[in-house]
């Protein structure tokens, strides 16, 4: 889940919440950056192998039809239509005690497993355009 917002001297900024694994953690740990890649509705089956399917036992790339390529040295999909480039500024997990509805820990985190939210710069936006059968990425804003 991801919200755009304004802050921090006008920066524009989209802030992330992600229900992350150990492996996934630690690469975001490392990263500078990172990117959100908004597909077509009409690509949502591909989307669903990755929310059902662990990548520790196939390749989920490859079982979803989805080819990779490259923006800004960092990995996306050939099927986005659009590619936020992202520095990150903050990193926060959600915490038991932070809860004004003390039910929303217990009912959606029983396993205590909690989201953590990244608070993050867009530093490019880039959107796919078609010219005839040859379709590339363009950035359309850097910040």
């Amino acid at each position: 889940m991801g919200v755009f917002s304004v802050l921090c001297g006008g920066k524009m900024l989209f802030l992330l919440l992600l229900d992350l694994d150990d492996i996934q953690k630690n690469l975001l740990i490392i990263m500078k950056n990172f990117l959100c890649v908004f597909l077509m509705k009409t690509i949502k089956k591909f989307c669903l192998i990755f929310g059902s399917h662990s990548g520790r036992y196939g390749d989920k790339i490859k079982k979803s039809g989805l080819i990779p390529t490259f923006l800004d040295d960092i990995p996306c999909f050939y099927q986005s239509n659009l590619v936020l480039i992202c520095k990150k500024l903050y990193r926060q997990d959600l915490t038991p005690s932070c809860f004004f509805n003390k039910d929303l820990d217990e009912k959606w985190y029983p396993l205590k497993d909690y989201h953590c939210m990244y608070v993050s710069e867009i530093e490019h936006v880039y959107t796919k355009e078609q010219k005839r059968t040859l379709i590339t990425f363009v950035l359309i804003k850097t910040f």
